[in-house]
Order: C-alpha cells, then structure tokens, then sequence
C-alpha cells in the first residue's frame, strides 16, 4: 500500500500549522463547563451558542484528567458536541472506554477527523495501538494533524476507503456548508449524487491487517454510510478466524441498498461466521442515560438480537467472536 504512518516531515508540517491557530475562545471554555453541569438541556443550549463561530480553534478533549488537542470547527456538529459536552454518541463512548484496555488494538474504519481515535489511543495507552482510516481528502489532514498535535506514536491514519478490493471509487463529499461532516460516502455504480465528488484510494480490511502486521484486533469500530458491506466483505478472511474480536458496527439500511446488500445479510454473514449480536439502545432514554449518567454499564444499552426487523434507522450494533465477552 502507498500510505505508510505519518512520517516526521508531515508531523513537522501539521504541528507548525496547527500552532498558527487560536487556542479555544474564554467564551466556549466558559459555556462548555455550563453546559456539562447541565442535568438536561445540554444539546438544546450547546446548539443555540455553538453557532455562533465557524473559525477552526484548538480545543481539548478530556479523557481521565488528561487532555487531547483537536482541531475544531464549530460549524461542523461532531466537535460542536465534543467541545461542549465533552464527548460525541455517548453510548459508542461508553462501550469503547469498557472495552479496550491498555496494550490493545483498536481499528477505526471511518475515522473522520480522529475523535473515537484520540479516545482508543487513551484507553490503548503507548503499548496499544490504534490504526485510522479515513478517505476524505478534506478530512484526513484533520485527522493526522489532531494525532501529531497529541504526539501519538502508537496511531497509525491511512487516507483509504475500506471496500471489498484494491482499486480506486469516487467518494461524494459531505457538504461543507452544512453541519454534518460524518456523511461522506463511496458512490455505488449507477448512483446519482451531487455536489463534491473525489476519487479515492480504496483498499481490503484483511490486506491492510497483512501489510501492517496486526495479527488481532480487540476491537474495530465502522461507521461509513452504507458501505460496510463491501468492507465486511474484505474482512472474510479475518473474520472466519475470529481475528477481529469485536466488532462496532453502525449499520446504514438505506444506503446498503446502494450495493444491492440488505440489512439482514450484514447480520447473517456475520452470524455465520459465528459472531453473536447485541444491540446498542439509541432509544431517548438510553440516550439521556449515557449522555447524562457517570454510572452507566454496558448491560444497561445491549441487548441480544437475532433479526434486523424492527431495529432504528441507523442501528448500531456490537458483534462479539466466540469465546469474546463484553
């Protein structure tokens, strides 16, 4: 593969240029501590405020005391919510802080600009490693300068689209005028799409795990608007020999329909291969409670599934190998 870690020239290049920025404005360090005092309310007001500057600053991230630097732009809903309340999907937060532990591998397939990776490479520590995916070309030096600002040797970022083989796709962009920057996703034949288009580099999971000698992974998380299954599809090798012990998985029904892949094939290839599902509540109350409550555990929001039917729009789910347990 072409794209190798981050080497010291770009690590050089990303810091100086991070250093030119503006550290986060005394009035969102203000509301951001008012906000996560809140008992509710929270989203409601960090919205109302959040808009109120589209200047990219450097802000942090605090994990355990410590303090993770990323670059954020407000206008864009993921760091809005992470600079105001301190994380993003409080339910996949809470699963990923349970479930890696240090000397862990953690694989981040649609990375965006690096927030679940900043929070692996916490949980890993210098002995684990976490290795970012992410093909959007705006994206992705987000995601290098926010893991060389940390200086984190143990993260590896790859701008590659995970899919079922080597080659190259055109990925439609999200819109940059909008506020969801997590919406970028590969175009499948014969799709319409509009508004900005790149070609990008698209590679198998189960080669990238060769070329860059990761014999298990603990946990990969996938969040990439519909193309999981052509991804699952280059992760077979891996995932008959259990090599990827769990899985986090956002599903995206609509989209797979794209690739002529159902919903429930996700579920039964994988089910075939012998992993065992659970659910991740994403219902108001499961939402209030991980966003809101500090004692919160993994049995509150999973629950065991054997079917798609009568799951949310974008289910998520978590998929254990067998002998795996939470």
């Amino acid at each position: 593969m072409s794209d190798m870690p981050l080497n010291v020239t770009a690590a050089t290049s990303a810091t100086s240029s991070a250093a030119l920025l503006p550290c986060t404005p005394l009035w969102v360090k203000a509301a951001s501590r008012l906000i996560q005092l809140l008992p509710f309310g929270r989203y409601r007001l960090m919205n109302a405020v959040g808009r109120r500057s589209a200047a990219t600053f450097v802000a942090e991230l605090r994990q355990d005391g410590k303090a993770y630097r990323f670059l954020c732009n407000l206008q864009d809903g993921i760091a809005r919510e992470v600079c105001f309340t301190g994380m993003y999907e409080p339910q996949e937060t809470l699963v990923l802080r349970q479930l890696l532990s240090p000397g862990q591998v953690l694989l981040d397939v649609g990375a965006n600009w690096g927030y679940f990776t900043l929070l692996a490479a916490h949980c890993v520590g210098s002995a684990g490693r976490v290795i970012s995916l992410e093909p959007d070309p705006r994206l992705f030096p987000q995601l290098q300068t926010n893991i060389t600002l940390n200086r984190l040797a143990h993260v590896q970022a790859i701008q590659v689209a995970a899919a079922d083989r080597e080659g190259t796709m055109t990925l439609a962009g999200f819109d940059e005028a909008g506020e969801n920057f997590g919406v970028s996703r590969l175009v499948a034949n014969g799709d319409k799409v509009h508004g900005r288009c790149f070609p990008v580099r698209t590679a198998s999971l189960d080669t990238i795990l060769e070329e860059y000698n990761i014999d298990t992974v603990d946990v990969l998380k996938m969040d990439i608007e519909g193309a999981e299954g052509l991804a699952l599809r280059g992760l077979e090798q891996s995932l008959s020999t259990h090599r990827v012990r769990r899985l986090l998985l956002e599903v995206h029904p609509h989209d797979l329909l794209r690739y002529g892949i159902r919903a429930e094939d996700i579920l039964q290839s994988l089910t075939n291969f012998g992993y065992r599902c659970l659910r991740v509540s994403h219902d108001l109350r499961a939402t209030r409670r991980a966003a809101y409550s500090r004692h919160l555990q993994l049995a509150d929001i999973l629950t065991p599934i054997d079917t798609m039917v009568g799951l949310d729009n974008w289910p998520h789910l978590l998929f254990l190998a067998p002998s795996i347990e939470l």
